[in-house]
């Protein structure tokens, strides 16, 4: 009860609810996961609740001529499901996670006995109503964030100055804000997205840290080519850390347009749960034979794991000579 407390209290519907009347939505509803991937409702299912979004991303959208359109996506308070509730028609769209996601459901009954007992309430969703059917009468045009996710079989292969080259391109060309977030330093080791380079300390998220957007807009730091970084090598250092993963990437996705995931090379619980939340999976790999065999045996995993379409998952090729062996990219294209 003290959770869903905690939750209500932040999300704006029910920023003008009483004490009493708070503890009584928080008593009729219940909290729901869902993974990536994972349908909330599809379109033309029968309306039987209302939702409240928690943490997470979902986007809503319909199919047309087997392609999707996308009407919106949803993020921590957005509420949705109360269009069929209250025109009492069937879910004119589908619901689907972007991310592992937490929300707030309220039983169709539940739903009708708060509107009786919170008028307040009835106004607010009657704006969101008519702000809603706009939308839906003009769809497409949504923008996004796309959670990168850059991964190799073995270190040295140029996994980390590929992403900070990313990031600073993405940057510059897209102008869209772009954070990369660094699960390989240990704290107190100097980060290597800055080589050289001087730059101002910024604190690690640890488990311990409460994933707030004012906790993560104090741990990000600014980087000289123009994007944002955060240290959370702990993250995947610490038994349980994984826990975590999801949470801090749903919180950056209400800030960033784009966020790299720069990984260990270790297969761990957290690895396997970024590369999950992940929209694009980048391998990197030189062009070494033993290095390219780990890689395909690493793209094999991934595959299993994580169950992406190939176009999903990209192959990065760094074209360098590691003791004297050098392949073409044809030849290391062909073995993978």
């Amino acid at each position: 009860l003290q959770d869903k407390l905690a939750i209500i209290k932040r999300i704006p519907l029910f920023a003008s609810c009483a004490e009493e009347q708070l503890h009584l939505v928080a008593e009729r509803s219940r909290l729901m996961e869902y993974k990536k991937g994972e349908l909330v409702y599809e379109e033309g299912g029968r309306a039987e609740a209302f939702y409240v979004v928690a943490s997470g991303r979902l986007q809503v959208f319909t199919l047309l001529d087997g392609r999707k359109q996308i009407y919106t996506v949803l993020h921590n308070g957005d509420t949705f499901g109360e269009i069929s509730l209250l025109t009492g028609e069937a879910h004119s769209a589908t619901v689907e996670a972007l991310n592992d996601t937490l929300v707030l459901q309220l039983e169709k009954r539940d739903f009708d006995e708060i509107l009786n007992r919170i008028p307040s309430l009835v106004l607010y969703l009657s704006r969101l109503l008519s702000k809603r059917l706009r939308t839906k009468a003009h769809p497409g045009g949504v923008g996004e964030a796309t959670v990168v996710a850059i991964y190799s079989a073995a270190k040295g292969v140029g996994r980390t100055v590929f992403a900070v080259t990313l990031a600073a391109l993405l940057k510059r060309e897209t102008r869209s804000e772009t954070v990369v977030v660094d699960f390989t330093t240990p704290e107190g080791e100097v980060n290597r997205l800055f080589g050289t380079a001087p730059h101002a300390h910024a604190a690690p998220v640890t488990r311990r840290s409460i994933l707030s957007e004012e906790t993560i807009e104090r741990d990000t730091a600014h980087h000289p080519l123009g994007f944002h970084f955060l240290y959370a090598g702990e993250l995947i250092l610490e038994p349980g850390g994984e826990s975590l993963i999801a949470p801090l990437i749903n919180g950056l996705t209400k800030r960033y347009g784009y966020i790299l995931l720069d990984l260990p090379v270790e297969v761990n619980a957290a690895a396997l749960k970024a590369l999950t939340q992940a929209d694009r999976i980048y391998l990197v790999t030189d062009a070494t034979s033993d290095t390219v065999i780990r890689t395909n045996a690493l793209r094999q995993q991934v595959h299993e794991t994580v169950n992406y379409p190939d176009e999903q998952v990209k192959l990065i090729l760094n074209l360098i000579d590691t003791a004297g062996e050098q392949m073409t990219p044809v030849e290391v294209t062909g073995m993978l």
